[in-house]
């Protein structure tokens, strides 16, 4: 099931988007081991300058959905309505679980667990 999301309520999809292809082949990597690529704080911040709750989550994904709890901060909603709208997103989180973490300096995880792990 596709997370469930206004279009006009995609405060960060934009920013997520620009990024998907270096999120794809994160993922695809990830099979290797983790992987870290640092985002760009200013395009978060032109999006909301003043987050009190911080810019920091993990997002886990497995069959195209996600896992465990969702948070409900935009910013998470947003990387998983650009994933679930990614056919190759979707099907790299078939064969696998993948964890999306970033931390309050913007510096973006991608971690894989395989049946193999």
């Amino acid at each position: 099931m596709i997370y469930q999301h206004k279009e006009s309520d995609l405060k960060y999809a934009h920013v997520w988007r620009k990024y998907k292809p270096v999120l794809l082949k994160m993922m695809v990597d990830a099979k290797k081991g983790e992987q870290k690529y640092e985002l760009s704080a200013h395009e978060f911040m032109d999006v909301t300058p003043a987050r009190i709750s911080g810019y920091a989550f993990e997002l886990k994904l497995s069959n195209g959905r996600p896992s465990g709890n969702l948070s409900k901060s935009l910013l998470v909603a947003d990387l998983l309505y650009v994933l679930q709208h990614s056919p190759k997103a979707i099907e790299l989180s078939v064969e696998a679980v993948y964890s999306f973490q970033m931390s309050k300096e913007f510096k973006l995880t991608v971690s894989c667990e395989t049946s193999e792990n």
